[in-house]
């Protein structure tokens, strides 16, 4: 017997509900993180007052431009080194890698997209000519 298409379409229904919170309350947390170390840097003057080791007063943002491809590529690094659990990777390491890794997995939608492994060679591809251009 087949379950009934009301009670299926409710599974799919709430698993799609569930997926959307999840994913919403990912970013809500990963936002408010930024939002407390931009807060912490505005309140402690920046490193003026820092005394070495103390990591409060390292809480300036950095921001850095990279190409769609380069975040592409470093994303699809990132991940692997996640899964592959690498060895030797500091717990702070460890952290900001995967900071990183979901800050750039919350920009890019090719993450989603079936053809996702295509797009990561293309975007690799387009690197690595990028890299022999300015090599000239």
């Amino acid at each position: 017997m087949s379950p009934e298409p009301t009670l299926l379409m409710a599974v799919v229904f709430g698993g799609f509900l569930f997926l959307v919170v999840f994913f919403v309350g990912w970013y809500l947390i990963l936002d408010r993180r930024a939002h407390a170390r931009r807060r912490a840097a505005e309140q402690d003057g920046g490193l003026t007052d820092a005394k070495p080791g103390d990591a409060e007063a390292h809480a300036e943002d950095v921001e850095l431009r990279v190409t769609r491809a380069e975040a592409l590529v470093l994303f699809d690094w990132l991940a692997s080194v996640h899964d592959g659990g690498a060895a030797g990777i500091d717990e702070a390491e460890r952290r900001v890698l995967w900071d990183l890794e979901a800050k750039l997995e919350s920009e890019l939608v090719e993450t989603f997209r079936p053809e996702y492994a295509q797009l990561v060679e293309a975007a690799k591809k387009a690197v690595r000519g990028a890299s022999d251009a300015e090599g000239e």
